[in-house]
């Protein structure tokens, strides 16, 4: 009984460690080469869609942390309106910089992790 009452306890213990969370955090930037100073850091984790809007437009990203299981669409509208570009669906690693041109920037986002 003792050896079962042990065994269950190493395997409670273990149990979130083994668990891995899925997340995504970038930060965000109003020049088209993440340069100068970082405008705001956006963080989604856990399954779903992670929705947010910018504080102003953005032009360019940078992952600060990832697991490879989400990727972050940006859109030209508030409230994820407008047209949107997808980013990091190949997986790229930490410090990873993005771009695009638009005229008039990005203003929202959604993580989405799988």
């Amino acid at each position: 009984m003792k050896f079962l009452a042990a065994t269950l306890a190493v395997a409670l213990v273990a149990l979130p460690i083994a668990v891995k969370g899925q997340v995504l955090t970038f930060t965000t930037f109003n020049s088209d080469d993440c340069s100068g100073n970082a405008q705001e850091e956006e963080n989604g984790s856990g399954p779903g869609d992670h929705l947010g809007n910018f504080g102003a437009p953005r032009y360019s990203f940078q992952i600060v942390q990832t697991d490879y299981q989400c990727d972050l669409t940006i859109y030209q509208g508030l409230d994820q309106g407008g047209e949107s570009v997808t980013l990091w669906q190949d997986t790229p690693g930490d410090g990873t910089c993005s771009y695009t041109s638009p005229d008039d920037g990005y203003f929202s986002f959604s993580i989405n992790c799988n």
